[in-house]
């Protein structure tokens, strides 16, 4: 069989109750790839590369990002950008997305031929599990009718060959899915969003806000006069 179909594609090849088994496997997988993000990201492991990335970006922007750090600490903003994140990886559009790369990467999968999947060792060793519980079962069921054979051999077949391939086709997935978390590749994702913070607005939001902070403190300081003043005043005219 193998050497009959190696070259034919996945899609010709699976029973439609199997491929419908392994689809309701691939619907999880988004879920699979926002989980493990969102436990990066959770982790001291991405924690400290927010941190580490941050430092570099501070670095490398001057002393202008010495003055915001005069009213915001980096652990702070690390903390912002982090928890932005987080919730990014629950967000609808985001999984959205995610299950769009999911879906083209599992179709293009379907669309390669069997020995671009699996080798013809492991399809062997498939189909000699597959004939070894039907050489069994017709051994100890031998007393029964074939009618009565038949319906325990077919449920083998959708229960454990199902599964074997389901797995098989689900590893293969992960591979993809290994790749497809270094092609979004988070740490260089935060990375990039961090470098492409506009100076230019940082500089503005620094200006603000150190503007507010002296309005606070002129303020402050005319109420203190003030006080001070009507204290001198009434010194004066009762010393």
């Amino acid at each position: 069989f193998y050497k009959n179909h190696q070259a034919k594609q996945l899609v010709n090849l699976i029973p439609e109750t199997i491929q419908t088994a392994i689809d309701n496997k691939v619907e999880e997988a988004t879920d699979l790839l926002c989980d493990r993000a969102r436990k990066y990201l959770s982790s001291e492991r991405g924690t400290k590369d927010i941190n580490d990335m941050i430092d570099t970006f501070f670095n490398e922007k001057g002393r202008i990002i010495g003055m915001l750090q005069m009213f915001m600490t980096k652990e702070s903003i690390a903390d912002r950008i982090q928890q932005k994140l987080i919730r990014l990886t629950s967000h609808p559009k985001a999984k959205a997305i995610a299950t769009t790369v999911i879906h083209n990467e599992y179709q293009e999968l379907k669309r390669k031929q069997l020995n671009e999947v699996i080798t013809e060792q492991q399809f062997a060793e498939i189909s000699e599990v597959s004939a070894n519980y039907i050489s069994d079962t017709i051994y100890q069921q031998s007393h029964r009718s074939l009618q009565q054979m038949i319906p325990n051999v077919i449920d083998y077949l959708e229960q454990h060959l199902v599964q074997q391939l389901t797995t098989m086709i689900t590893s293969q997935l992960s591979k993809h899915l290994s790749s497809i978390m270094k092609k979004v590749n988070l740490r260089g994702l935060v990375e990039e969003q961090i470098n492409t913070f506009d100076l230019d607005y940082i500089e503005k939001l620094i200006i603000e806000i150190a503007d507010k902070e002296l309005k606070l403190i002129m303020s402050l300081g005319f109420i203190l006069g003030g006080i001070i003043g009507l204290f001198q005043g009434l010194v004066a005219i009762f010393v």
